[in-house]
């Protein structure tokens, strides 16, 4: 997490002055309050303020050399920081399960690729295997892995091979479901900073 601080610009208005500032909503900035007539706001590691009118001062606070900053941010607004840290660690939490549910399972020792087009493959084979079934018909095909290795599989390995794809799927949803009831538990930054989004999927 980073803390920004900048001045706010007063212009103007029709009824007196207006007090101009970054929406929120624009970006992952989340506004806290006003700190000794300047606006604060928090930002993910990482990210940078967007540019801003010269007449808006951005600069990076430092809570150990501004004690009485820090000291208001954890008496005054601490509650905004850990909620804004656990949307934060939401967001890293799907794209971790995304990520894994994508990124290929192990079927038959060989790593056999999820995406959306595989998973529709996959799902196409298997819908022609149970009729071959139906039908009394024999039914093979060549099943290309991630790894570049080729499975011969009758209908029942094509049939088993959709299993593990919905296995595959179940645990990816099982350790995101984890992972979110770590962090819906949390209730300090500390704690939240500790867990580990990637943390349960499957090899």
């Amino acid at each position: 997490m980073q803390t920004y601080s900048y001045t706010p610009q007063v212009q103007p208005g029709p009824t007196g002055t207006i007090t101009a500032f970054i929406s929120a909503e624009s970006s992952q900035l989340t506004e806290i309050g006003d700190y000794d007539g300047r606006r604060i706001v928090i930002a993910p590691d990482g990210e940078l303020p967007p540019a801003q009118p010269a007449a808006i001062d951005w600069r990076q606070e430092q809570p150990d050399t501004d004690p009485a900053l820090a000291t208001w941010i954890s008496q005054t607004r601490y509650s905004t920081l850990v909620e804004a840290a656990r949307a934060r660690k939401h967001n890293a939490r799907d794209a971790a399960r995304v990520s894994a549910e994508t990124g290929g399972f192990t079927y038959a020792g060989h790593l056999v690729a999820s995406d959306e087009r595989s998973i529709a493959r996959i799902g196409n084979a298997a819908t022609a295997a149970l009729t071959a079934n139906a039908a009394g018909q024999p039914f093979s095909v060549d099943w290309l892995c991630a790894d570049e290795t080729v499975l011969a599989l009758d209908a029942a390995g094509m049939l088993a091979l959709q299993s593990a794809l919905v296995a595959h799927g179940q645990a990816c949803h099982d350790a995101s479901q984890a992972i979110k009831a770590q962090i819906n538990a949390a209730e300090t930054l500390a704690e939240l900073s500790a867990i580990d989004v990637t943390a349960g999927y499957p090899a």
